[in-house]
């Protein structure tokens, strides 16, 4: 049997890429609101660290989620996008941070969305960041971080929170899709650990006429390096797919690292029907696929 794959198609519709960025842009708004506030009560600055690492954590893992409600089959454009979206919400977060500092917290939370133009006219943000500057922003050990010393806090702010969304959007895979049922097709897990496979070829050359007489003769897994078999079903279709990776899990067993051996081969809806009831597989949750 000659083995097919997915192949994901790239032209989401416009309106799909749209509903995304402007989904996206209200999330980073309202978490870049919470940071700058959260950022101007904290007293300690190493704690603002923390706090930043969090804001990126959330920014990454929020739009990953609207990427996928979206249904955005693209790649490239959750992983650029996401990243643009991280650098307009540092910047207003410095607006909520500013805000608060000359106006008060109360103003910022009834006006921050109402202020959001205001936020864009540099001219005036320009003139709160020189005050800032020069006045100082944070205050450590009696000391207030002013000048230079503020640029650089500000800076590493910035790479915090790229750096972190950067890492949670790259690891954004496109799962398979239905363009006819314009659905996602659900994951299903085997609960079966098998043995890891030191690649595709050796598993396309297990005895057996289908994947699922293949699958019969695995041998189970170790505790810390298994096989796990999952399967892309979406009932009335024709088609469904299998990925097989490899994984390594930790003394504690709960740390994994896995790495796909078999990344989505093309099997018949039948099969995969096949496989899920024999095998007990089990649907996961819609975010995990």
């Amino acid at each position: 049997m000659t083995p097919t794959y997915y192949t994901p198609n790239l032209n989401t519709p416009l309106v799909n890429k749209v509903i995304c960025l402007f989904a996206g842009l209200l999330m980073v708004l309202l978490l870049a609101m919470l940071h700058g506030i959260v950022s101007a009560l904290n007293p300690i600055i190493y704690l603002a660290v923390v706090i930043t690492i969090g804001f990126g954590l959330l920014m990454g893992i929020f739009y990953r989620v609207i990427s996928k409600i979206a249904k955005i089959r693209d790649q490239a454009f959750v992983f650029y996008s996401g990243v643009l979206i991280a650098v307009f919400g540092m910047f207003f977060s410095w607006g909520s941070y500013v805000l608060f500092l000359f106006e008060g917290g109360a103003y910022v939370a009834t006006n921050y969305f109402a202020s959001v133009g205001m936020l864009l006219q540099l001219n005036d943000l320009g003139l709160a960041f020189k005050t800032l500057y020069e006045e100082g922003g944070y205050e450590v050990f009696g000391f207030m971080v002013r000048g230079n010393a503020l640029i650089a806090v500000w800076l590493m702010e910035l790479g915090i929170v790229v750096s972190t969304a950067f890492k949670i959007l790259r690891n954004y895979h496109v799962a398979p899709f239905s363009e006819r049922y314009n659905k996602w097709y659900p994951k299903y897990t085997l609960l079966q650990e098998y043995q890891s496979m030191p690649n595709e070829r050796w598993f396309l050359s297990q005895e057996g006429n289908s994947y699922v007489e293949k699958i019969d003769q695995l041998k189970p897994g170790r505790a810390t390096r298994f096989g796990r078999i999952s399967i892309f079903y979406l009932p009335h279709t024709s088609n469904a797919y299998l990925l097989y990776e490899n994984v390594e899990r930790d003394g504690n067993g709960k740390k994994e690292q896995s790495t796909p051996i078999i990344d989505k081969l093309l099997i018949s809806g039948q099969e995969a029907k096949e496989i899920i009831e024999r095998c007990h597989g089990k649907k996961n949750f819609f975010l995990d696929y």
